[in-house]
């Protein structure tokens, strides 16, 4: 998983992408306080408006502790990323095609498979790329 500042930052400017996510146990999110140290999931309360946030970076497995949801955004996982694109009625062969030739295009961007795979969401549906310089995305025509 990339805990890269670039990453976290490309997923908090990915606003299209934040407001359609719906936080589930087990979900990566970063609070806005401290975007240095990302979190996972480990509880939903009943009425959803709090998470139960228990960090894996943490030297204390005791560090467990209430964050509202509102401060939090995702750090999208490949599987996550994947569920964006396969809604269009793609064969598998076809997104796996499409990507292929993406990724070839813009390897040298990106040092995971997260950045590439978040970098690919954002264009096929989005049709934005990442500005390195400005840090957000940008559309492209």
């Amino acid at each position: 998983m990339d805990f890269t500042r670039k990453y976290i930052k490309m997923c908090e400017k990915a606003r299209e992408i934040q407001e359609k996510w719906r936080p589930r146990v087990g979900d990566w999110v970063v609070d806005v306080w401290n975007k240095e140290r990302p979190l996972v999931i480990s509880a939903i309360s009943d009425d959803c408006n709090y998470l139960y946030l228990l960090s894996q970076l943490a030297n204390s497995k005791d560090d467990i502790y209430l964050n509202h949801i509102s401060k939090v955004f995702c750090i999208f996982t490949q599987d996550q990323l994947q569920e964006r694109v396969t809604d269009k009625g793609y064969f598998r062969v076809s997104l796996i095609e499409l990507f292929y030739r993406f990724a070839n295009k813009n390897i040298d961007k990106h040092t995971s498979m997260e950045q590439l795979c978040l970098a690919y969401v954002m264009w096929v549906k989005y049709k934005k790329i990442w500005d390195e310089d400005k840090e957000k995305w940008i559309k492209k025509e």
